[in-house]
């Protein structure tokens, strides 16, 4: 059986869908069934900033890694137009 590689893309895209999940999941528990005050209110804001920054850490971590994903293909690129003396489409 085949290994399957899951890139930098797919996991972007699995990360953002959970989070939004989470941030979802917050919103349904503060607006469901509870009195809205000050201290809920404010609960709510700073669980959804914490969300939100590590959402922005892993984006900038998944942006990281596309990078080095680009560079390792077009070392490999290089390599294999090098060892076949033709030069590969799309570059």
């Amino acid at each position: 059986m085949p290994e399957v590689y899951l890139g930098p893309a797919y996991l972007l895209s699995v990360s953002v869908g959970a989070m939004a999940l989470v941030r979802a999941g917050l919103w349904l528990r503060h607006s469901n069934g509870r009195v809205k005050t000050g201290d809920s209110e404010a609960e709510f804001r700073g669980e959804m900033r914490a969300v939100q920054s590590r959402q922005t850490e892993i984006l900038l971590s998944l942006t990281r890694e596309t990078a080095t994903t680009h560079k390792i293909l077009a070392r490999q690129t290089v390599i294999l137009e090098q060892l076949t003396g033709t030069e590969v489409e799309g570059r």
